[in-house]
């Protein structure tokens, strides 16, 4: 029994620490993404928007 509840927290552990890394490389993605459109003269914050929502909305 003991040894099942330390199966479960290690795996739940591994759960969260993947999503952790995942949330944070789609930060990441998008902060990129975005410093290179700003590069290029994009400047307009509605195309930004419309780019990007599609994007943050799946991570939310």
């Amino acid at each position: 029994m003991f040894l099942l509840v330390v199966v479960l927290l290690v795996v739940v552990l591994l759960v969260v620490v993947l999503l952790v890394v995942l949330f944070v490389f789609a930060l990441v993605l998008l902060t990129v993404f975005y410093l290179v459109s700003e590069r290029k003269g994009y400047k307009s914050k509605g195309s930004n928007i419309t780019v990007f929502c599609p994007y943050a909305c799946t991570e939310m």
